[in-house]
């Protein structure tokens, strides 16, 4: 998977950035906020981690944008729904090419 540096939720253009210390100082693995257009994850991570926990602040934003009022507890179980089904079958989201 490619975390990019700029994402696109709903129309609103996100920067990601991979910041040390996040969860020293934060107490968790990345964050997220629709008030700054903002997805922070801890550069330390081992990749997939980093990958899951990518999902799971995109989870989030879907969640405050569409209220849609999962617990949290459902957008970890989703996060990882997610993720394993990406990493399972990558070619889902390859792009056709007609000829």
């Amino acid at each position: 998977m490619k975390i990019l540096s700029k994402v696109k939720i709903s129309g609103f253009i996100y920067e990601v950035s991979q910041v040390t210390n996040l969860c020293r100082d934060a107490g968790h693995q990345g964050e997220s906020t629709n008030n700054d257009l903002t997805i922070k994850l801890e550069k330390s991570l081992a990749e997939p981690v980093k990958e899951s926990t990518f999902i799971h602040e995109l989870l989030e934003q879907f969640n405050d944008i569409y209220m849609i009022k999962l617990e949290h507890k459902q957008i970890y179980d989703l996060e990882q729904a997610f993720y394993s089904f990406i990493v399972d079958n990558p070619k889902v989201f390859e792009k056709v090419v007609k000829q």
